[in-house]
């Protein structure tokens, strides 16, 4: 007989007899329950006690010695049942009915729990480390190596072995979470527990047992978003916890009946409205409500936190509420799949599918929008002090996440698209793509290497641990190399964000080579990627500046000037030098001298026009990453915060101020006196016949919007002549062909010192 077989004859014999001990057990136990005297139940009880202690060795013995065979009869569940579970539930229950005045039996129940939690804790540590040793397991790296299973043949012991050690880490947390239950302590400690879950988690993160027992940890919290991210995680694992979904359906009821007569803000706001969409999404829940509806619901109050500096809670779980939608998108993949399920069942899913990724897309559009992420500084992630903070990192993971998503499944991506765009009621989901990949590329133009079309990156990500092994992500992790994770510890945050980027901007050179979104397209010239498609209706915040120019601050400008029309006339010398006068800055001077133009504003001596043309020139500039385009985009902001709270001192200028037709020039033209410039051929040669027709196109805006305000501060007193200040020289050099009142930076600095 060989070793392998005695090996197999030991342990066909330690079942049996564990199923013959598991009978004793239920004898004794069933003994001790009918004795009817004290000394008949004691001994009962004493003999299962001892009964159980031969029980924990033999399952024990099976699992070191045939782990196969062990899972196959399932023989870590008996144990824990049988051993821990079972007793220890028994004691909680008779200690919650017991009255404070049976101090004795309560004493002594407690210190039996105590000892259990204690053998218990002792047992599955040591157990932990001997199936580890046995099927030589590294618990920091066998989850990722664990994705290599069907390309490396690797050992299927091994993988017994790692989910044998999942449960005892389960196992382990859920001691601890009953140890800390039973202590009298106000507020509870769960991190123990949630380490070992966790971890279990890491180990063997095909299945998706200890991830429910993670969402019940969050329930204790009342963090419904986290129990939710939980049980969809688990939903899509390999093997995903067989009441994952029951999970879900009841804490979208109760999410929905503790709100339905309570009147939340902020977040709970939020989450309520987001725990419905998914309800209708995931499970097909009926209602009146229109499904866009809710959708637009869940969007515009986001912005609304946002906008509103309410948002932290917005801001910490967006990482969790992407990981939903993309769960929940998965999900519905999954179920059109399964050729089970009814007709009505399956299109109910195919077009949750479809309301699932528009509402993807929005969510990441409006975190995109969001002031916080709008204010990062992508041009200067060179500077040793750069570092993104929590909530743009946050911010900057969602969008890791997805287009992770989106490498792993482009083919499924593609196919949504593509139907969205030949179905006319799902236009708004081919809007919502359009919209997302015009504001991603804006992003990846923005950023420092954005030229760099060839990204190898095979790294691990944080976020990929945190997602290691779902479905969803499954195919790209396979990918990824373990050399890099062991580094990750020691990444600067510039190099966290920077292997993040270099993750993102692999989308996009997929969406590039694909025919479908042929949007894309690389200019060789340029080096960056472009929109080409004019048919999209821009929603993103290249187009906020103008919006606020033109539409927003109308109303403003009229305030503005009634207000200037009711200041009194000046009376003295002393009373002159506090009139307004109103100035007109050219693109360079917002880029050369901001904070000059700050100071000037706090002076109050002066009302700054902002012309349109030079909020467009911004506009432009902004795209790049040059020191010139950094300025810009700080000339924006500042823009912004000012056209926001519609400080007087500074506005833009209406669509109407400016010429009719530029021919109105004419009557503010110098003719030219030919004594004084007589033999001036160099001047004439460079800048053309002294006629309005031979003022170069691009500063006819700037000029006729000068001489729209010098007619206007001609009709207010408290107005002195409008000023032109300029840094370009030849636009300098053409302001003296007319009626009009230019310096530069510097004259002007000087001039208003003297006021």
């Amino acid at each position: 007989m060989s070793s392998k077989e005695k090996s197999n004859l030991v342990a066909k014999q330690l079942l049996s007899d564990i199923l013959r001990y598991e009978d004793d057990l239920k004898t004794s136990e069933l003994q001790t329950r009918q004795a009817k005297t004290r000394e008949t139940a004691v001994a009962a009880a004493v003999e299962a006690a001892h009964i159980r202690s031969n029980l924990k060795d033999l399952y024990e013995e099976l699992i070191l010695s045939d782990l196969k065979l062990a899972k196959e009869n399932d023989i870590e569940e008996r144990l824990w049942h049988t051993i821990f579970h079972g007793p220890i539930k028994m004691l909680r229950g008779q200690l919650s009915k017991m009255q404070s005045k049976d101090s004795t039996a309560i004493q002594r129940s407690r210190v039996e729990l105590s000892r259990l939690f204690e053998l218990g804790t002792g047992f599955y540590h040591t157990l932990l480390n001997s199936v580890k040793l046995q099927s030589d397991i590294n618990l920091d790296t066998f989850g990722f190596d664990l994705l290599k299973l069907k390309e490396t043949k690797f050992p299927k012991y091994k993988e017994i072995g790692a989910a044998c050690i999942q449960r005892c880490l389960t196992y382990l947390g859920d001691l601890s979470r009953y140890q800390e239950d039973s202590t009298e302590k106000e507020i509870k400690d769960w991190s123990l527990a949630r380490d070992f879950y966790a971890q279990a988690v890491r180990v063997y993160p095909d299945s998706g047992r200890p991830h429910g027992q993670l969402a019940l940890l969050a329930t204790y919290s009342g963090n419904h978003i986290e129990a939710i991210y939980w049980n969809c995680l688990s939903l899509v694992t390999k093997y995903p916890s067989s009441i994952a979904r029951s999970n879900l359906q009841t804490l979208y009821a109760t999410v929905t009946k503790a709100t339905d007569n309570t009147s939340f803000d902020g977040f709970e706001r939020f989450t309520t409205l987001f725990v419905k969409l998914q309800a209708r999404l995931l499970f097909s829940n009926s209602s009146e409500e229109p499904i866009q509806d809710l959708e637009t619901q869940v969007t515009d109050y986001l912005e609304k936190l946002l906008l509103n500096g309410l948002g932290e809670d917005a801001y910490k779980q967006s990482v969790r509420i992407i990981t939903i939608c993309i769960a929940t998108l998965w999900d519905l993949f999954g179920r059109l799949k399964d050729s089970s399920g009814t007709s009505q069942n399956l299109q109910a899913a195919k077009l949750a599918q479809f309301q699932t990724l528009s509402l993807i897309l929005r969510l990441q559009i409006t975190y995109f929008q969001s002031p916080v992420f709008t204010k990062i500084r992508w041009s200067e992630m060179d500077s040793p002090e750069w570092k993104l903070n929590e909530f743009q990192s946050a911010i900057l993971s969602t969008l890791t996440i997805w287009t992770s998503f989106c490498l792993s499944n482009f083919e499924y991506i593609t196919q949504l698209y593509q139907s969205s765009k030949s179905d006319p009621d799902l236009k708004h989901v081919q809007t919502n793509v359009e919209v997302f990949i015009h504001m991603y590329i804006d992003l990846l133009n923005l950023l420092p290497t954005s030229c760099d079309r060839k990204i190898e990156s095979t790294e691990y990500l944080s976020e990929d641990v945190m997602l290691l092994g779902i479905q969803p992500l499954r195919k790209l992790h396979k990918e990824l190399t373990i050399g890099p994770l062991l580094q990750m510890r020691h990444q600067s945050p510039v190099q966290k964000t920077q292997a993040q980027l270099n993750r993102i901007r692999k989308l996009a050179f997929k969406l590039h080579e694909s025919d479908v979104f042929d949007l894309v397209q690389y200019n060789d010239a340029e080096m960056k990627y472009i929109i080409v498609n004019e048919g999209v209706k821009l929603q993103n915040k290249e187009r906020l500046m103008k919006a606020m120019a033109q539409q927003l601050l109308i109303d403003q400008v009229n305030s503005l000037e009634q207000d200037l029309a009711r200041m009194p006339a000046p009376k003295s010398a002393a009373q002159k030098n506090t009139v307004l006068r109103q100035i007109i800055l050219d693109v360079g001077v917002f880029l050369d001298h901001l904070p000059k133009i700050k100071r000037w504003i706090s002076t109050r001596k002066c009302v700054i026009i902002v012309p349109l043309e030079v909020i467009e020139s911004l506009d432009d500039l902004k795209k790049g990453t040059g020191s010139l385009n950094a300025r810009a985009r700080e000339v924006i902001r500042f823009l912004e915060g000012k056209f926001k709270v519609a400080d007087q001192f500074i506005r833009p200028q209406r669509p109407s101020e400016q010429l009719s037709d530029w021919s109105e020039a004419q009557s503010y033209f110098l003719e030219e006196d030919e004594e004084e410039f007589e033999g001036d051929e160099e001047d004439e040669e460079f800048y053309g016949p002294r006629t309005i027709d031979h003022v170069p196109l691009e500063y006819r805006p700037l000029l006729g919007c000068y001489f729209y305000h010098k007619n206007i501060a001609a009709k207010i007193s408290t107005l002195i002549p409008t000023l032109l200040i300029v840094e370009d020289v030849e636009l300098l050099s053409y302001a003296q062909w007319f009626d009009i009142q230019s310096m530069d930076v510097n004259q002007f600095v000087e001039w208003l010192g003297q006021q």
